[in-house]
């Protein structure tokens, strides 16, 4: 066997950037097309051959088969992820919710028009007061060290309380209940009641990314796909550029920056500074935080499964939290008038997930019976911990910079602000570090002031109620 011929090493001269961001997620973007609007050189690599990472899709047999999200941004049109898409640049139709959601329990499927409605599939005045009272202790705050589902037991609430809350983590955070902190579970129910409730963009996960893409490039941004960073470079004890690979080509290249902007996770960026040599107190030890897992099951149904255009959580099933029929938002998510449906389960680590699909098709004929015997299963997604849901589980994030002071910032998944969601969190990471590397003073640019939000909350829990 012929040995393997060494890339081709470039002869210019390195290329300099304001800032190198590895990784074309959306919160590589979104950090891109805010630092070129605000004047800078901006480049941005990425390993794969398309962009937005796991919120992207790719036509499979007629269908936008999503590359890991729902199609869904968890807080519609009001939340972190719309915002910052609209000051990148973005312009686009996020219709949020028109239904709060809808409940499969005890074999009947029940739908929750209005926030009140969801007492339904309480069966008596102690849950329902229970259910109230809950809420309201997460808002006032407070604190305890154990899990947001062991308070719950500690709470006494009952099963059926805790199912809703457990099957809404499973669902919106690949976790369950028993495995996020209390102080995050408050937070994550405070950023539904300020935001609302999730929406489907029109033209799904690919035409969020999609339209990210062509605004980073009307800003001046430089995008190179199929592009692999095979080293961080470094001077005086700071990371300064990064030898790249143009994987299609096989040539070698490097390229100076004043700053880089990480979009692979915690634990990925900080394998790559510490193969630099650098000498750096967090390099020492491991700070990957454990990834959330999980499970999705695309489905193709002639037929209307669901008819509303939130979540239907599942509370008597094995395995599924939950399920979203998104062509009831955007039909030209689907082929020839077919439903896309999309399921979601959280996955225990070492799990064997051949069996987990399998218990989730048991789960599909449970819930729909012989109208599942039409259906087609476009595809099954399974999320591991080398390429998880999140790089890291909801309230577990890193909530620092660690690498700020040698020249790399964190965004994505993996370091998600308290209480934000999925692409909201990702969103929200991605403006703060560019607002803080351009020095603005408001690093938080989505939120309102906490005052603001306190006097407001009385209006908000009732148009939640009633909408």
């Amino acid at each position: 066997m012929q040995p393997s011929a060494r890339p081709h090493l470039m002869p210019t001269a390195p290329e300099h950037y304001d800032a190198l961001i590895i990784g074309a997620g959306i919160g590589g973007l979104i950090a891109a097309a805010q630092l070129a609007q605000a004047g800078q050189r901006v480049l941005v690599v990425e390993n794969m051959s398309f962009v937005g990472g796991r919120f992207s899709a790719f036509p499979v047999a007629g269908i936008e088969f999503a590359s890991g999200a729902f199609h869904t941004l968890p807080h519609g049109g009001a939340g972190p992820a719309a915002q910052a898409l609209r000051r990148a640049g973005v312009q686009m139709s996020i219709p949020s919710a028109k239904v709060i959601a809808s409940f499969h329990v005890n074999g009947q499927h029940v739908v929750a028009r209005t926030g009140f409605e969801v007492f339904k599939i309480l069966p008596g005045i102690r849950d329902k007061w229970k259910m109230c009272d809950v809420l309201l202790r997460s808002w006032r705050g407070g604190s305890y060290d154990g899990s947001y589902g062991q308070w719950l037991i500690e709470q006494d609430a009952s099963e059926r309380v805790r199912a809703i809350f457990d099957r809404f983590c499973q669902f919106a955070l690949s976790t369950t209940v028993y495995d996020i902190p209390f102080d995050e579970g408050r937070e994550v129910i405070r950023a539904v009641l300020k935001y609302g409730l999730p929406g489907v963009p029109v033209g799904g996960a690919r035409a969020v990314a999609n339209g990210l893409h062509r605004a980073a490039l009307r800003a001046g941004v430089t995008v190179r796909k199929n592009t692999h960073v095979d080293a961080l470079l470094t001077q005086d004890g700071r990371v300064c550029g990064a030898r790249l690979r143009d994987r299609r080509r096989d040539v070698v290249s490097e390229v100076r920056a004043d700053v880089i902007i990480s979009n692979a996770g915690p634990g990925s960026t900080h394998d790559m500074l510490r193969e630099t040599g650098l000498n750096h107190h967090t390099l020492a030890d491991d700070i990957s935080p454990p990834p959330a897992v999980g499970l999705k099951v695309q489905v193709s149904s002639a037929k209307s499964l669901i008819d509303h255009d939130s979540i239907m959580f599942c509370l008597d099933t094995q395995r599924i939290a939950g399920i979203l029929q998104v062509t009831n938002v955007d039909p030209n998510l689907s082929r020839d008038g077919r439903h896309l449906l999309i399921s979601h389960q959280t996955i225990a680590p070492g799990a064997d997930w051949q069996h987990e699909r399998d218990l989730a098709l048991e789960d599909w004929r449970y819930l729909f019976g012989d109208d599942f015997v039409d259906c087609e299963v476009v595809g099954v997604s399974h999320f591991p911990a080398r390429f998880p849901v999140n790089w890291a589980r909801q309230g577990h994030d890193v909530r620092t910079q660690p690498f700020a002071d040698v020249g790399v910032w964190l965004v994505g998944d993996g370091v998600k602000p308290p209480g934000l969601m999925m692409v909201e969190g990702v969103a929200a990471s991605a403006e703060q570090v560019a607002a803080q590397i351009l020095g603005h003073a408001n690093v938080t640019p989505w939120e309102k002031s906490f005052t603001q939000w306190a006097r407001a909350l009385p209006g908000v829990l009732w148009r939640w109620a009633r909408q």
